[in-house]
């Protein structure tokens, strides 16, 4: 039996440093401490997580964090695994909370991660991540019983992001239209399929053509990745988006020019083996992250005139823009775009609650009881209202001096006609003279 490991506390300015050998001789640092009392925490709990395990396999967040991710990796959990990768080796890994027994992680911890993310000037949303792939490693421990305590249990403070800008933009109707007009060839059709579906740049890339039906009743298509090759769908469920006209003939148009797009020498009369919706001239997949050349797209936006940050992904900000506003035409509810999107939560449909501001007004200003009407507006009112050929919906204005004339005379004689009966009522004893029904009608006028 190798000698019992106790591990050392090191007074290192103000701070206390942890360090514990390991079986196999290596010295291993557990991260600095502002008491004492914190640190003999650590070391103690390094010691208890270290007994009686086989040599070189210590309980860290970062050993236990690698395997957790190589397990999600082959297990295909998640859409994109690299940019978990990237996050854990970027923000935990090097963090000293990496060097720490699992048993030792305190809330207290968690708020040093992320304080040391935000130091980096990084948004909430990084922070978000990052902390839930170490809370899905912690909660992979206790499963297995490595954990007693779960640091997550009473939650971690989260700073606020303090914007004076809205991080992302939409094209109004002429950047749209200049867009359109600024990119050549087939490309057109892509862009003008994308801005009017909303789609995310994975489901596009993942697109199959047995998911597009033009030709059913309404026409549609089924979105049932989210990314290249087969990965879920961010929701992970798949959706349907029925196509507007401009999608629908955006798609034709695509459609009809693929094979020229995608052909060669070799391949005269094409070449899409996966057939996709949207491959790439050699018929393999796009990169969801740069669906055509950065330089092609900037080259798009410059001679579109927009100056400011416009993403392939604002295109999908500019669908649900133009749906709320009404900017293509009726004004989509929030609801709605939250179904065409595939949003799992209506708060983040909310985003373009703002847009819906000009059509509240309109709806409140419709609806306001009469309390501000003009009596201009209300006769314009009375008139759009009335069915054709409604004589008691005609406004005096509407009334023109021929028909003024006619009806005066038509009420002269309604009057004589109504004289000579009623002498003649009086002669047989009936006193109740009573009109016409046209009669009547001209009296009323």
């Amino acid at each position: 039996m190798g000698a019992k490991r106790t591990g050392t506390i090191d007074r290192v300015g103000s701070k206390y440093r942890v360090r514990l050998t390991l079986p196999t001789g290596e010295r291993k640092p557990l991260g600095t401490y502002d008491t004492r009392e914190e640190a003999e925490g650590v070391r103690l709990a390094a010691i208890e997580a270290l007994d009686g395990r086989p040599a070189g396999e210590a309980a860290t967040l970062g050993d236990l964090g690698e395997k957790w991710l190589d397990e999600r990796d082959r297990n295909h959990v998640v859409r994109r695994p690299h940019e978990d990768r990237s996050r854990w080796k970027h923000h935990v890994a090097s963090h000293p909370i990496a060097s720490m027994p699992i048993r030792a992680i305190r809330a207290a911890h968690l708020d040093d991660l992320v304080t040391s993310i935000r130091e980096k000037k990084l948004s909430r949303q990084m922070i978000k991540h990052v902390l839930n792939l170490v809370r899905g490693v912690v909660r992979a421990a206790i499963r297995r019983g490595l954990v007693k305590i779960d640091p997550f249990a009473g939650g971690v403070p989260l700073p606020n992001d303090v914007r004076t800008v809205d991080p992302w933009t939409f094209a109004t109707l002429p950047e749209q239209e200049a867009i359109q007009a600024s990119c050549n060839g087939p490309l057109c059709h892509l862009f003008a399929f994308t801005m009017s579906t909303g789609l995310r740049a994975g489901e596009l890339c993942a697109l199959h053509l047995e998911d597009v039906h033009l030709d059913a009743e309404h026409p549609q298509i089924v979105v049932r990745y989210g990314s290249p090759p087969r990965e879920p769908t961010k929701s992970g469920k798949s959706r349907t988006v029925y196509l507007n006209a401009k999608a629908l003939a955006a798609m034709r148009a695509w459609l009809a020019a693929l094979p020229t797009y995608t052909a060669s020498k070799r391949f005269p009369q094409g070449r899409n083996p996966l057939a996709l919706a949207f491959p790439r001239r050699r018929g393999g997949y796009r990169d969801e992250a740069h669906v055509i050349k950065w330089s092609d797209w900037k080259a798009i936006l410059k001679r579109a005139g927009i100056a400011r940050r416009f993403r392939f992904h604002d295109l999908r900000h500019t669908c649900a823009s133009a749906l709320v506003s009404g900017m293509w035409g009726r004004r989509w509810s929030l609801e709605e775009v939250k179904e065409v999107l595939g949003h799992t939560d209506i708060a983040v449909t909310q985003r373009y609650a703002h847009l819906a501001t000009d059509a509240i007004a309109l709806a409140t200003k419709a609806t306001n009881g009469g309390a501000t009407t003009t009596a201009a507006d209300a006769t314009r009112a009375t008139e759009e209202r009335a069915p054709p050929g409604d004589a008691t919906h005609v406004s005096e204005a509407a009334v023109s001096p021929r028909s003024r004339s006619e009806l005066a005379s038509e009420l002269a004689k309604a009057k004589i006609a109504l004289a000579n009966r009623a002498k003649n009522k009086c002669a047989t004893g009936d006193s109740n003279a009573r009109p016409t029904a046209p009669e009547a009608v001209a009296l009323s006028s």
